[in-house]
């Protein structure tokens, strides 16, 4: 869902000067807290549940921000998230080929 103008109206609405080259500080945020998440989840087992509604909580925050960052930058984050895609899927595609061909040399 892309929701960048609704955000920026609602930064704007809060007094708040849109900056792009300022929310890189807020994006680092939003993946350092789903990282702790992660991290505390492989350290205390037992609240994994409650560690994975947190970081429920810190990737929407990151897709708030990311879409936030798109809006100050002018850009569509439809095509920003196309081209990352795209960009997966060869990454994806030349890992499965180069597996592939390591496997193919040990079978012979």
């Amino acid at each position: 869902m892309n929701r960048q103008n609704d955000l920026l109206a609602i930064f704007k609405r809060a007094g708040l000067t849109p900056d792009w080259k300022w929310q890189g500080t807020v994006l680092s945020s939003q993946v350092g807290h789903y990282c702790r998440c992660a991290y505390h989840a492989r350290t205390y087992p037992e609240n994994e549940k409650a560690l994975i509604a947190d970081a429920r909580r810190a990737l929407g925050d990151l897709a708030v921000q990311i879409q936030l960052c798109c809006a100050m930058m002018h850009i569509d984050f439809e095509e920003v998230f196309m081209e990352g895609f795209l960009a997966f899927r060869d990454q994806m595609t030349d890992a499965t080929r180069k597996r592939d061909e390591i496997l193919e040399q040990k079978e012979s």
